[in-house]
């Protein structure tokens, strides 16, 4: 099971991190919205807590209106998957 959430989540957030970023040029903060709030919620099972802060920033922003703000946090979100990203596909620093 543990292994099905983990390929889910590998083929998901690299999808929905691009849809934030597309999102974002076009100035489409329901997109924007959607997308993070999707996201964070998938990241609720593995306990990646600084990335969903930022996620529920970028949610936040969005609902204001505010891509601007939100543009801001992407390479925050964007820096922090690929840590993440690396935890997942190497399952065993999990038990560290």
């Amino acid at each position: 099971m543990l292994k099905n959430l983990i390929d889910a989540i590998l083929k998901e957030a690299p999808h929905e991190l691009k849809l934030i970023s597309d999102a974002m040029l076009a100035n489409d903060a329901t997109s924007i919205q959607q997308s993070a709030h999707k996201l964070r919620g998938a990241l609720g099972y593995f306990g990646v807590t600084p990335m969903k802060q930022l996620l529920d920033e970028v949610e936040r922003f969005a609902r204001e209106g505010d891509v601007q703000q939100c543009r801001g946090l992407i390479h925050g979100l964007n820096s922090y998957w690929e840590s993440i990203k690396c935890e997942l596909v190497e399952p065993e620093s999990f038990a560290t």
